[in-house]
């Protein structure tokens, strides 16, 4: 997601607004970071965000795994709480990009309803 790494948390007006840069390599992440400003709390915080950070595709894989059906799933191109943020209006996923692996990429938002799956 653009914003997957919280970067928007970044003291550094420009690094808080760039999508993105969160995917890339610790190592040169934690540098863009520091060089930028950041403390060395804050640093560790993103890195732990990182670090943590699971795709909707590896999500879908570990419910499945684990017996979760998934009842309801919606997608954001727009994410709802933008519209507090940066007082823009949500905008759902449409269909036709809505594409397995790549929509990790432009999804900004993903809320979804899962149930175990019924013992049989």
């Amino acid at each position: 997601m653009p914003f997957g790494g919280h970067q928007q948390i970044c003291n550094s007006k420009i690094w808080s607004k760039l999508p993105y840069y969160h995917l890339l390599p610790m190592r040169m992440y934690k540098f863009v970071l520091k060089i930028f400003g950041e403390t060395d709390a804050k640093i560790t915080s993103l890195q732990e965000i990182k670090e943590t950070g699971i795709s909707i595709t590896d999500f879908k894989y570990f419910l499945k795994e684990n017996k979760y059906k998934i009842e309801k799933e919606d997608y954001y191109l727009i994410n709802p709480s933008y519209e507090v943020k940066f007082h823009i209006k949500p905008k759902k996923l449409p269909k036709i990009i809505n594409i397995p692996y790549l929509r990790d990429f432009y999804t900004t938002a993903y809320y979804c309803l899962v149930k175990l799956q019924d013992a049989k």
